[in-house]
């Protein structure tokens, strides 16, 4: 009997390892980029892949710079971009900021949208939430934008499992932090 006892709890002890203890998720583990051209850091799940990219814009040409990590079901993205000075003088911040969203939203065929005034320090910014379509596929997107003096950040969430990404999600986010500039 002490035997089919024994033989009983290895068998449950090895079950429990096999299964992640029961929870299923898996836990990724994040890596901080440090940008030092951007004057930020951000924890990625992973090595982000820098791929700059120069818009021509009635402003002049923009480079956009853009890192990003993708994995299945999700991508997470961050971006940051300078306006000329004088365009950010005369320009009101809200306005820019909407003009984010509004061009997100826009390009990625969105619909359902929640837009929230939010806050990085002293710096304003907007929460922007909404579905969109690529090829017919629905995914969430969920973005950050911030405006530091004449700079752009957006950090920026597509993924079509958002709950079961939600704990990565929130580190993704709430990881984000300015340096210097």
């Amino acid at each position: 009997m002490k035997k089919i006892i024994t033989m009983f709890v290895l068998v449950c002890l090895l079950s429990s390892a096999l299964m992640g203890c029961g929870d299923g998720k898996v836990e990724e583990t994040f890596e901080t980029l440090n940008c030092e051209d951007g004057g930020f850091t951000v924890d990625f799940p992973g090595k982000p892949e820098n791929t700059p990219q120069t818009i021509q814009t009635a402003l002049g040409d923009i480079v956009m710079n853009t890192y990003m990590v993708e994995k299945e079901h999700i991508a997470y993205i961050c971006t940051y971009n300078d306006y000329p000075e004088e365009f950010i003088k005369k320009t009101d911040t809200n306005e820019l900021l909407m003009s984010g969203c509004n061009g997100a939203i826009t390009n990625s065929n969105g619909k359902n949208e929640k837009i929230t005034d939010i806050t990085l320090g002293e710096y304003p910014g907007k929460d922007l939430i909404f579905e969109g379509e690529e090829d017919g596929n629905m995914f969430k997107i969920h973005q950050k934008i911030y405006i530091v003096g004449n700079r752009m950040y957006q950090l920026n969430i597509a993924t079509d499992k958002e709950e079961e990404n939600k704990e990565n999600i929130n580190k993704f986010f709430e990881s984000f932090k300015l340096t210097s500039k």
